[in-house]
């Protein structure tokens, strides 16, 4: 059975503890995949921007272990998947920044990288810009 690693698991870290099945452990090296899943603000720390007016809300022992996961992991060569909050780390890590505070609707449409159109939520704030980072050049297809 395949493995899952949830970023930044431990205990003490709430917004995990829905996620209970045997198919998840708690051995970052055992895992065939990391999933980081959302939460507050990346801190602009890891992207090398200044907080623009204040509206980023972040936690920095979160961000300290988050980032320590998603580094081991890009180390162990470990697939990684990132929903809402750390999609965000996975633009930051890539060399990429965070666009601010965006003002954007609620609902609008994305097209996948096959071409299909989807539907989706968009209450975040803040969006990945991976605008200047180059295929194969810090992320990977």
């Amino acid at each position: 059975m395949r493995k899952i690693y949830v970023v930044a698991s431990s205990s003490d870290c709430g917004y995990a503890n829905w996620m209970q099945h045997d198919g998840f452990t708690k051995d970052i090296e055992k895992a065939d995949l990391v999933l980081g899943l959302g939460g507050s603000d990346v801190s602009s720390n890891y992207y090398g921007q200044p907080d623009k007016g204040n509206f980023l809300n972040n936690d920095s022992r979160l961000d300290e272990r988050e980032y320590a996961d998603f580094q081991k992991a890009i180390k162990l060569g470990k697939k990684i998947i990132g929903i809402c909050k750390s999609s965000q780390w996975g633009a930051a890590l890539a060399g990429g920044s965070i666009f601010q505070h965006v003002n954007h609707p609620f609902c609008h449409k994305i097209t996948t990288f096959d071409g299909k159109v989807l539907l989706v939520n968009s209450t975040h704030h803040n969006m990945q810009n991976v605008l200047d980072l180059k295929e194969n050049e810090g992320f990977y297809k």
